[in-house]
């Protein structure tokens, strides 16, 4: 049997930064991907590799990710989101920041039009069911994707009222395997696993709930899936003290992500039979020495 080939994008808000240098260090091994899937952020880092599938595309999603301002994606204005509350709206921030810089970035009009085949994961709000797109106008696709409840206005796209993929997918592997793959390399954006203090504001609270949630069902995902698929899980990067909600570190990120993939790699990680085990919860001390904590 021919060996298909999927990289799966987590999504993650701006730990998606580190998804670049991943890809980077993949690419620059000489792997490529026969079709990409992804969620949330990592629909849009899957959308311009998938029309850009070369180290020169990498190197050009990198240089948007590292133009990206918080205040782009998160615009946070405490009045206007008093009124919208006040209103009986059911989100905090409009996307029209998000939609600016999708309308900018992305190379391509539709999905159908990048040079390899990618699938977009978004959650029907009405049904809970999982909506995946592989053709469409791009730009209000992956704003769905994206629509993290509370956060961002769900997304009106045919019969379907969407929000973030992550609800119900975060890192789509299942996905992945439903559309023929039989190895699968997953980027994943991990979370905040040596937090310094609480989250300051309600959507850095939502964030890194999600985050929690997410990594949880990844590792349960990778058991599940194990068997069906070869899994390459890329180790996410720890320690991480950043926000989700942060995007100034783009270029440490990315930086950091790609140097450590570049080890993961060099240690033939990509060859071997088995399946990484993730990263479990665990904390860090004032020597930041690892206290696992085991969470199955």
């Amino acid at each position: 049997m021919v060996e298909k080939i999927a990289f799966v994008f987590s999504g993650g808000s701006s730990f998606g930064s580190m998804e670049v240098g991943m890809l980077k260090a993949l690419i620059e091994y000489g792997i490529t991907a026969d079709f990409v899937v992804g969620t949330s952020v990592g629909a849009l880092n899957a959308t311009y590799y998938a029309y850009h599938p070369d180290m020169n595309g990498a190197q050009k999603l990198e240089e948007i990710w590292n133009s990206i301002k918080s205040k782009d994606i998160f615009p946070i204005s405490p009045l206007k989101s008093i009124l919208r509350v006040a209103k009986v709206k059911n989100y905090l921030i409009n996307s029209s920041g998000l939609e600016k810089l999708l309308v900018k970035v992305l190379p391509c009009k539709n999905l159908e039009d990048t040079k390899i085949p990618v699938h977009v994961v978004a959650t029907d709000i009405l049904t809970g069911e999982e909506v995946v797109f592989s053709s469409g106008q791009a730009v209000q696709i992956l704003l769905a994707s994206a629509a993290i409840p509370v956060t961002y206005p769900s997304v009106k796209i045919g019969d379907h009222i969407l929000v973030d993929g992550g609800v119900l997918n975060n890192t789509p592997i299942s996905t992945a395997i439903r559309f023929g793959a039989t190895k699968v390399i997953v980027l994943p954006t991990g979370y905040t696993c040596d937090r310094r203090e609480e989250p300051s504001s309600l959507i850095e609270m939502v964030l890194t709930s999600y985050s929690y949630m997410q990594h949880q069902k990844l590792a349960t995902d990778i058991e599940f899936y194990k068997e069906k698929a070869k899994l390459k899980i890329i180790p996410p990067l720890c320690p991480l003290t950043v926000s989700p909600k942060d995007f100034s570190k783009s270029k440490e990120l990315i930086k950091r992500a790609y140097e450590s993939t570049q080890n993961w790699l060099k240690m033939g990680n990509l060859e071997s039979d088995e399946v990484p085990q993730l990263m479990k919860f665990h904390e860090h001390n004032d020597e930041k020495e690892e206290k696992i904590r085991i969470f199955d």
